[in-house]
């Protein structure tokens, strides 16, 4: 339900992905599901380009080798936001860890505002914190139910 807002990070993003936050990424495997994986070392370098370090042992990495689909998700500062580019290995083996960690680039292709949006009544609404809280315990419930 996200809409794309452009075909590079904002510097909102860009301050968020400073290598101290939580991020999913998510790759396509070789029987083309995505796979998706937590990663806290990313870093943007600039408003077309984020680096991950990737341990050498995850299949995350092999299926970057691979194809290089990645979409990657940054939540904070009030926003959600997906990332679509393409990933390369760019250093085989990091120096500054002692875990097998690989270096991946991932030029930004897409970027897509993932906030929940959607209509009641036919207006527009931008689901917050308040709508959430309200509407909580109501659809788990249903979720849970059958038929």
């Amino acid at each position: 339900m996200g809409v794309t807002i452009g075909n590079e990070l904002s510097t909102e993003v860009l301050a968020l992905l400073q290598g101290d936050r939580a991020i999913v990424l998510a790759t396509v495997d070789d029987q083309g599901w995505p796979d998706t994986a937590p990663f806290s070392w990313a870093v943007a370098v600039d408003l077309k380009t984020v680096r991950v370090a990737v341990n050498e042992q995850v299949e995350t990495l092999r299926n970057i080798r691979r194809n290089g689909r990645v979409r990657l998700c940054v939540t904070g500062g009030g926003m959600t936001v997906s990332v679509r580019g393409h990933a390369r290995v760019v250093r085989e083996h990091m120096t500054s860890t002692p875990l097998a960690t690989a270096m991946v680039e991932i030029h930004v292709d897409e970027v897509k505002n993932d906030d929940v949006m959607g209509r009641v009544d036919g207006e527009k609404l931008r689901w917050d914190r308040r709508h959430a809280v309200a509407a909580d315990a109501a659809v788990v419930a249903e979720l849970r139910s059958v038929g």
